[in-house]
Order: C-alpha cells, then sequence, then structure tokens
C-alpha cells in the first residue's frame, strides 16, 4: 500500500516537473508577454568602431542600392562591394543600425524592433527619390531585407537576401545549432553579456578576408533573444513577398543553417527568384559573410547586378 502511494506521488511529482518545463519552453519559444520599445533615440553614441561608420554615395545615378548589415557586425561587410556598385552607376547607402559598431553599453539597450525601425524610417526617407531601388542584405540583414520586401507600401525593385536566416533552431528540420535558445529568455534576465571564448585573429591567420570584419564579439543573451524572436515574423510572412529575390546560400555555413534557404524559396509569393549555392568548404572561416571574402565578392556582386539589371 505505502509503495503505492509513494509510486502515485512520484508520479505526480513527475508530471508537474514535465508540465513546468513545458510552460517555460513554450514560454521562451514563442515570446509570451515579451513586448519591446520601438524607440532607438537614445543609440545616437557618437564613439563608432574605426571601420563601423555608415557610408552614402551620392552620385545623381536614377537606380541606388541599400546594404544592410547582419548581427552583430557593422557597415564594413560591404567595404569591398560598395566600390563595385558605384562603379555599375549606383547610388549607396549603407546604414549602421543603432547599437551596432560603437559600444557594448548601447547594444546591450537595443533590440531587434529598434533595428528595423530605425531601417524601415531609413528607406522610406531614401527610395522615392529613385526609379529603381534594390535592397542586398547578408545574415540578419537579408533577414531585414525579406521584412522591409513584406512590410513597406513602396517596394524596392528586387532585393539580395544572402545567408539570411528565417530560422535559428528548428527540430522539424533537423537544425540544432544551440540548445541555449531554449532557455535564453531566462538567461538574459540575469546574463547580459559572455566573453568570447577565443582572442581576436591576428590579421596573420586571415583566411579569405575574414580578420576584416568589424563588429562586437562574444554572446549578448537580451539581443540573441530579441532576434531569435524577431525571425518569428520574418518567416510568417514571407508570402508577402512577391517582387523579385536573389537568394544566396553557402553550403558549409556554419552560423546560419544552409537549410533556410529553400524554406525561404518555397514560401516566398515571388515570381522571379534566382538561387545561388555557394561551396566554400575549402576555407576555414564560418562560410557566412560572404560579403567581406575576398575570393567570391566580385562574382557575387556581378551575379546580383546581372540579376538586378536583366528583371
Amino acid at each position: 500500500m505505502k509503495t503505492n502511494i509513494k509510486l502515485g506521488g512520484l508520479r505526480i511529482m513527475i508530471f508537474i516537473i514535465l508540465t513546468i518545463a513545458l510552460l517555460a519552453l513554450l514560454f521562451n519559444n514563442k515570446g509570451l508577454f515579451y513586448r519591446e520599445s520601438r524607440d532607438f533615440s537614445s543609440l545616437n553614441s557618437s564613439n563608432i568602431l574605426e571601420g563601423a561608420e555608415p557610408f552614402e554615395y551620392l552620385g545623381g545615378n536614377k537606380k541606388a542600392i541599400l546594404f544592410i548589415h547582419g548581427f552583430p557586425g557593422s557597415p564594413r561587410m560591404y567595404y569591398m562591394v560598395k566600390e563595385l556598385a558605384i562603379r555599375d552607376g549606383y547610388d549607396v547607402f549603407i546604414p549602421k543600425l543603432p547599437g551596432f559598431g560603437t559600444t557594448h553599453s548601447d547594444f546591450i539597450k537595443s533590440n531587434f524592433s529598434m533595428w528595423y525601425s530605425y531601417l524601415s524610417n531609413y528607406y522610406n526617407g531614401i527610395r522615392g527619390g529613385y526609379d529603381k531601388f534594390y535592397i542586398a542584405g547578408n545574415s540578419m540583414g537579408g533577414a531585414l531585407t525579406l521584412k522591409l520586401a513584406q512590410n513597406v507600401d513602396l517596394k524596392p525593385t528586387a532585393i539580395a537576401s544572402i545567408a539570411a536566416p528565417v530560422f535559428l533552431n528548428s527540430l522539424k528540420r533537423g537544425v540544432l545549432k544551440s540548445t541555449t535558445l531554449y532557455f535564453i529568455r531566462y538567461l538574459s534576465k540575469f546574463v547580459k553579456y559572455i566573453p568570447p571564448k577565443n582572442p581576436p585573429k591576428d590579421p596573420s591567420e586571415d583566411q579569405d578576408g575574414d580578420t576584416r570584419w568589424v563588429g562586437y564579439r562574444g554572446k549578448f543573451p537580451r539581443q540573441i533573444y530579441s532576434l531569435y524572436i524577431g525571425l518569428k515574423s520574418v518567416k510568417k510572412d514571407l508570402g508577402k513577398i512577391e517582387i523579385p529575390c536573389y537568394l544566396c546560400h553557402a553550403k558549409h555555413d556554419k552560423t546560419v543553417s544552409y537549410k533556410n534557404l529553400n524554406l525561404i524559396k518555397d514560401r516566398v509569393s515571388s515570381k522571379s527568384i534566382l538561387i545561388r549555392v555557394l561551396d566554400l568548404s575549402e576555407w576555414s572561416h564560418t562560410n557566412h559573410s560572404m560579403f567581406i571574402y575576398k575570393s567570391i565578392v566580385d562574382d557575387l556582386w556581378s551575379d546580383i547586378d546581372y540579376f538586378f539589371n536583366n528583371l
């Protein structure tokens, strides 16, 4: 009798623990009761990292391109391709998203809603001055490119989304980049910053230009969670995209799963889609920050430019 009572109590305890765990997981993954401020006005630090400065080129052209950097990078991503775009007759805009490329104290006050709010305001301020307007983004910049195409009233002519995430983990698709993502909402309440495990690479260790990247190193749990939740709306609204799309990803991307590419391709409503799959496995870098790699930037830009000009 006592044994049965003990077993019954154990089952109840296990049930309670599992229920709490499932609710905690749901609370984290769905962003229940999670709210963000869109006000980025306080993130105006003048302490910009060397190389992270925003860039604009106004050459009186009738077409323009907006390049959007990723997380936690900076406009430095596009230091090579901007010259190619200028050469090919584009006005060029490369904004620095609020909180990026300055100080950690700025960044930990920022969130996905602020980044997008700033970007949409920036886009709306320049879009009307051009007959043809294009957007290209790498990594989170690619996701923000998709979000702009989903939501702005005056659409871009076409977009290029490079190595863009619309999910980070997906058990359904066999992708588990980080188990930490399943409890990062709770971690972010106590930990603002996790230092990197390794020191920065020496320039002598450069792999195809990867040491020229400028941004924050280490991990920022609160901002990672904000991105994690922000990508859910991008994924949900992919069907709203009807403009031409250039979609590119490297097979062996170590940062964002290559499986994002097919999901984006399958869900956008665009009638004109060009898919490019790159194999950069000969390099030991992340295979992710495409526009920083010297070996491919010329061909990648030529391919994007050709797509834009032959719609």
